[in-house]
């Protein structure tokens, strides 16, 4: 019948739009597709201006799982998805043999409908990524059953949970420590920013180290948003020592110096870490200069992306650090000249760099022949005026 056939028909005698059916004739055509419908529908030239109703979503499951496609990546993002329409996304879940990615981002369910897609989600024996940012649904039954399934099922093959920003609990956090840290689990990404903690901010703060030190398959793991403090940092710069872990997120918490020196201590005996995100936090130089000299004198760094943005680094305008008198940043550039790995860093919004009477003009003039010399992707770009270097914000 073909997959637009199908989702007429669904309709019941309702006329969905063209723009809609485009989208559909487009998937098709692609043996590899993904499909993706979002809420900000203006920004999305196919859908003029349309977005999906609850009428859709169930149409367009219904014509998924009955009629054989090639889509690979379902993205239904910022609708009106509601715990009704949950039974048919866990029937297209449970009956779609070519499902990988399934993102309902934004949607409007509750934990009571992730009990509904759970069981078919921890079953699916080709779903990749599961991401459910900005629902709240992490702390209730539907997250327990998620947890459990996976658990539960040797043979899953999720590699990608995305559950941002859900309002996880901190029994939640610990059951995700478990399923990560169980032997033979799949999943090699783990993004659980901004929990709903109550207490001390630093009481996960051990589960995390638990995490990077024996989840054996986790590859990237996102902590966003947690409150954590220097005290915090001890437990996981431990973790970070004996870590398999490539990326490490520990962006938007409140880290000052100490902690930035304790996981500069934990880099030099960590060599698989490929990527660190600290940015919007409060290292400052010290903290900064602390991170350069683990790079500069570990030998064997695999670090190829670094982000210390918005960390308050004053550089040589604000005060002397200490350290040959350098500011972090001129240091940073330095490093980054003498660490062939590194390739993207992004130091945007330290007084340093955008702060009018603050600015740094030697760790510009730096940062400018670095970027000039290429290979580098950066959230800066150097500009000269009237023979001095400034940084400006990269589009």
């Amino acid at each position: 019948m073909g997959l637009v056939n199908a989702f007429e028909s669904s309709f019941a005698g309702n006329v969905p739009t063209d723009a809609v059916l485009e989208k559909l004739r487009a998937a098709e055509a692609d043996s590899s597709c993904s499909l993706e419908f979002r809420g900000e529908s203006a920004l999305d030239p196919q859908l003029r201006g349309y977005k999906l109703t609850s009428d859709d979503v169930q149409a367009l499951c219904s014509a998924l799982t009955n009629e054989p496609t090639a889509v690979k990546e379902l993205h239904l993002v910022n609708l009106d998805v509601s715990d009704a329409d949950c039974p048919r996304i866990a029937e297209l879940v449970a009956k779609n043999r070519t499902l990988e990615v399934l993102n309902l981002s934004g949607s409007d369910i509750s934990p009571a409908g992730l009990s509904l897609l759970a069981p078919a989600i921890a079953q699916s024996q080709t779903l990749k990524g599961f991401i459910v940012r900005g629902c709240k649904v992490g702390d209730g039954k539907g997250m327990e059953m998620l947890v459990d399934g996976l658990c539960a099922n040797a043979s899953s093959v999720l590699e990608e949970l995305d559950v941002s920003n859900t309002d996880l609990s901190i029994d939640a956090l610990i059951q995700l420590r478990t399923l990560v840290c169980q032997q033979g689990t799949s999943l090699k990404k783990l993004l659980m920013d901004r929990p709903l903690l109550k207490g001390s901010k630093n009481d996960f703060a051990p589960h995390v180290g638990d995490i990077l030190k024996h989840a054996r398959t986790l590859e990237h793991l996102s902590v966003r948003h947690f409150g954590f403090t220097d005290e915090g940092m001890e437990e996981i710069a431990d973790g970070l020592t004996r870590s398999n872990v490539c990326a490490l997120d520990l962006g938007c918490n409140r880290i000052g110096r100490g902690g930035a020196t304790l996981i500069a201590a934990a880099l030099r005996t960590n060599t698989a870490l490929k990527k660190l995100l600290i940015d919007h936090n409060h290292i400052q130089d010290e903290g900064l200069l602390a991170l350069c000299e683990a790079l500069l004198q570990t030998s064997g760094v695999s670090l190829e992306v670094l982000d210390v943005s918005f960390n308050a680094i004053l550089g040589s305008v604000g005060h002397k650090t200490g350290h040959l008198h350098q500011s972090g940043l001129v240091y940073l550039a330095q490093t980054i000249a003498s660490t062939p790995s590194i390739t993207e860093f992004y130091i945007w919004g330290n007084p340093a760099v955008s702060a009018v009477g603050q600015l740094d003009d030697q760790a510009a003039l730096l940062m400018g022949k670095l970027l000039a010399s290429g290979g580098y992707r950066s959230d800066v770009c150097a500009y000269e005026v009237d023979g001095v270097f400034r940084l400006a914000l990269q589009n």
